[in-house]
């Protein structure tokens, strides 16, 4: 079967930053905003030339759902956080330091968004076991889909 999986990592621009590329948290939502309008354009071309085939969009976009980009996003796009069948984890955020647990009230900032009206999410699932906490600041998601 014919599908199109796309990885992106958003921009991030935050106070740690060399100062020639920027420190205002502003223009890094502009470039996200930018990111997420180039993703879009792109899964236009591609459905434009395949035809209505599953797209899978997969990443840290270093947004939650609260920002514009995720706004811009599931316009073309559903969250499978959101949508599946199956959700087997606790809502929490993604992102944490390596070694510490990430914040229960927090937001994720990584996804899997599927095309809407032909993948079906079955399951899916923010990792944050030890393992996981201790090798990377991001929590993995696992989601099942059938397509």
């Amino acid at each position: 079967k014919t599908f199109a999986l796309i990885n992106v990592h958003f921009a991030i621009i935050i106070g740690s930053y060399p100062k020639e590329i920027g420190t205002d948290a502003e223009v890094g939502n502009q470039w996200r905003i930018g990111n997420a309008k180039q993703v879009v354009e792109l899964t236009k071309a591609l459905a434009q030339k395949y035809g209505n085939i599953p797209m899978f969009l997969t990443g840290d976009f270093n947004s939650t759902a609260r920002h514009e980009p995720y706004r811009i996003l599931t316009e073309f796009f559903a969250d499978s956080l959101t949508v599946a069948s199956d959700f087997r984890s606790k809502p929490t955020a993604t992102y944490h330091l390596v070694g510490e647990a990430p914040d229960v009230n927090g937001l994720p900032v990584d996804f899997i968004f599927v095309t809407k009206g032909n993948t079906e999410v079955l399951r899916c699932e923010i990792i944050s076991d030890e393992d996981m906490i201790n090798s990377t600041d991001h929590c993995a998601l696992i989601t099942d889909l059938k397509i």
